[in-house]
């Protein structure tokens, strides 16, 4: 929105710079964009937010600059005294429904002169980005961006029936508006009619038949509040867009309407001769503002300074504000018909901070009580998927109803299954008792797609009968199948990794470690399943699907890997405890042990040892590498072990990390019958 400053001085006696206002405006939350000189005068450009409609006018910001620079708002009379007449000169008003239309006033001026505008009007209109017409449109221009209240004329010799009726239009009708298109109406519009057609789009635009031209002798303004959301819809039925539609879509103060008649009648007076000649209205609108009790030792919490009582109030009551002392340190506060966007006594208290400053405020440190956070179960899980899908793999969703056939392979304990009573098909005779069967069969779907490469994981519900009740329980599964290839920039050569247990173990040890689940251990069983246990018992297993398997899904010269683990550690685990370790400030030594040992020989096993006897420099063990294979011995692994050593206190000798590293390979030939490669 566009303002000029010599029009807010009309309203304010301001001193300041049209710069310094605008830094004002800004610092209050009026954000000026942009200060123009031009003709003798300075354009201020505006942006306002949806929740401010009485910043839409003159009035709106000169009512803030007079609270900011302790000036008093003066409203110009417009000659109110001529203005008025009495009687409604036979013109009479209908509503069809008040909700749409709260509130119409018509004023009846005659022996209208209509020409050109005088300069200072067509000027002060240009500066603002509005064209001037004649003087009578131009003055209800004028009068919307002064007060915020959108005004109308009609040429009242085109009106018939001597009344206005306001409505929702008629299938069927039509109207031309003053842009020239003929548009098309539906009951969504509410229209403005005289007593045989619509003569106007209610809140939006006028009709070109009624419009006011050099012929036109007596006139009917319009000045009139419409239901926002009945004025959206019309004007986006018909897809148009003007000044008027912007500020009712807003909500227009129901006090400012007469005075905006009034403002607009005692111009055309003034400038096109017009003589009063009666007024009609509707039933008047009744405004009971809301009555707010505002603390004032609360406004100096909020803030952190200190604001007195009197300061409040007179904040406030250059606002538009009606305040009245309640108790010694307590205000009653009534909120004015243009601000109904406050409805609580933060906002009185933010409406204080603006105009007293926030530069006012003290910087300070918030005050932060750290506590831990526990999280639901749905969150919890939520976390498991996004781990997952980082790691790669998406996400697939199966039926929870399968059959006994596809069931085959997978589970053997018929006592466990729940049995739907009455089928919709064959296969869909049992609720699943895990979740693998669908799983692997997604991803023979997805391999029948020509996938080279299938990552899929999901979680749902279980369901499983033990004696003889229903438990239902959240499950992961997670399956992978074919080649990946990958691109090491640095070789300048591409890699393919088929994925096996070992891939499946990475999953689900990243997923436990991140969930705090607590320990866990993986037992492999034969070439075809590793369980995964832990304190409680087992949690899970994974597996290598046999044959029987992968000719029922028709999948042919692949292997599918998949596992399945229950995911009540993962719910119920504890809040995971989080401690701060200060980086050393030394350096470490990274050393690697490549050690061939017995497959019965678990890699966590030798990890542990190595940690119990690695002495007190060793910060880390991970294994690097595993291999089996030529020239390893048959029964036997190879593992690559990476130990770092560092002190957090001082630089370490070589002899140091040396004797601590033979001690750990020593104690790998003693204890595991290793050999060190």
């Amino acid at each position: 929105m566009k303002i000029t400053y010599n029009w807010i001085k009309e309203f304010v006696p301001v001193a300041i710079s049209p710069e310094k206002l605008a830094d004002k405006l800004t610092m209050a939350g009026i954000e000026v964009k942009a200060v123009e000189p031009r003709d003798g005068d300075f354009v201020f450009e505006i942006e306002i937010t949806s929740n401010r409609p009485d910043w839409l006018s003159v009035l709106g910001i000169a009512r803030e600059v007079a609270a900011l620079t302790g000036k008093k708002l003066k409203i110009p009379a417009g000659k109110k005294a001529h203005a008025r007449a009495a009687g409604s000169a036979g013109w009479k008003i209908s509503l069809e429904d008040r909700t749409d239309c709260p509130l119409y006033t018509a004023r009846i001026l005659t022996e209208v002169s209509v020409g050109p505008s005088p300069d200072w009007l067509r000027k002060r209109l240009e500066l603002v980005g509005c064209r001037s017409v004649n003087n009578v449109v131009d003055i209800t221009n004028y009068c919307l961006y002064e007060l915020g209240e959108p005004l109308h004329a009609f040429d009242a010799a085109t009106l018939d029936g001597g009344m206005i009726v306001v409505r929702r239009a008629r299938p069927g009708e039509k109207i031309t508006t003053i842009d020239g298109q003929e548009r098309a109406l539906n009951p969504s519009v509410l229209v403005i009619a005289d007593a045989k057609k619509p003569v106007a789009v209610a809140g939006v635009m006028g009709g070109k038949d009624t419009e006011v031209t050099d012929r036109t002798k007596t006139v009917l303004l319009e000045a009139a509040i419409f239901r926002p959301v009945i004025v959206r819809r019309g004007r986006q039925s018909l897809g148009l867009q003007s000044e008027a539609s912007y500020r009712f879509e807003r909500g227009i103060d129901p006090s400012v309407v007469e005075i905006a008649s009034l403002r607009a009648a005692g111009l055309m007076r003034e400038l096109c001769a017009a003589q009063p000649a009666g007024a009609a209205s509707s039933p008047a609108l009744r405004y009971t503002g809301r009555t707010i009790a505002m603390s004032v030792p609360r406004v100096g919490k909020v803030l952190g300074i200190t604001v007195s009582a009197a300061r409040i109030k007179s904040i406030l009551s250059a606002l538009g504000f009606a305040v009245k002392n309640k108790g010694p340190s307590v205000l009653n506060v009534q909120v004015p018909a243009h601000r109904q966007d406050a409805g609580a006594e933060i906002d009185l208290i933010e409406e204080v901070a603006r105009i007293e400053g926030f530069d006012r405020v003290a910087a300070s440190l918030p005050s932060i009580k750290m506590q831990v956070a526990h999280d639901s179960p749905y969150q919890r899980i939520a976390k498991a998927k996004s781990l997952l899908t980082g790691l790669g793999l998406d996400e697939v969703v199966t039926y929870s109803m399968l059959d006994r056939k596809t069931l085959a392979g997978f589970w053997d304990n018929d006592q466990a299954l729940v049995a739907i009573a009455n089928p919709l098909s064959e296969e869909q005779e049992l609720l699943r008792p895990v979740l693998m069967p669908g799983v692997v069969a997604a991803v023979a779907h997805n391999l029948r797609q020509q996938q080279d490469f299938v990552a899929v994981f999901e979680i749902a519900r279980t369901y499983q009968l033990r004696q003889g009740r229903l438990h239902e329980n959240y499950h992961l599964c997670v399956a992978v199948c074919g080649q990946k290839t990958v691109w090491l920039e640095q070789q300048k050569h591409r890699v393919t990794d088929t994925p096996g247990f070992l891939h499946l173990k990475g999953i689900v040890a990243a997923l436990f470690d991140r969930s705090a689940a607590g320990p866990y251990e993986f037992k492999a069983v034969d070439a075809y399943r590793v369980d995964i246990a832990g304190p409680q018992g087992q949690l899970g297993t994974m597996r290598r699907m046999g044959g029987d398997v992968l000719d029922r899904l028709a999948v042919k010269n692949r292997e599918i890997y998949a596992a399945e683990i229950s995911l009540n550690a993962i719910i119920g685990a504890g809040a995971q405890q989080h401690r701060y370790a200060p980086v050393s400030r030394y350096p470490g030594i990274s050393r690697d042990i490549s050690v061939v040992v017995k497959d019965d020989v678990a890699t966590t096993q030798v990890i542990e040892q190595i940690k119990q006897h690695g002495g007190e420099f060793l910060q880390r063990v991970s294994i690097s590498d595993y291999y089996k294979g030529k020239p390893i011995p048959d029964g036997h692994k190879n593992l690559t072990v990476s130990c770092f050593y560092r002190s957090v206190s001082r630089t370490l000798q070589e002899e140091e990390v040396n004797a601590a590293h033979n001690a750990v390979i020593a104690f790998l030939k003693d204890r595991l019958q290793a050999t060190i490669r």
